[in-house]
């Protein structure tokens, strides 16, 4: 897993650094891109026991409308007017 260190001194021009990390990134292994490029973030229910079984689809729904937090998008889509 060896990598390149760069310093900058002064202010770096936002672009150049951009493209420089865009440059590094190409050279990776595609194993080691994906696994720097997913994060684990804890969906607090969803992650407190490892699956669930629902009868039905509507049941499966139902409980996603009533336990689960509203930003992880799984409750019924709100219609604007």
């Amino acid at each position: 897993m060896g990598g390149s260190l760069f310093y900058y001194l002064g202010k770096g021009n936002e672009g150049e650094l951009v493209q420089k990390e865009f440059e590094l990134s190409l050279k990776r292994k595609v194993e080691e891109r994906l696994r720097r490029g997913f994060i684990k973030t804890y969906k607090p229910v969803m992650d407190d026991r490892p699956y669930r079984v629902f009868d039905r689809m509507k049941d499966y729904r139902f409980w996603c409308e009533k336990k689960l937090p509203r930003w992880l998008g799984y409750g019924k889509a709100r219609t604007r007017v």
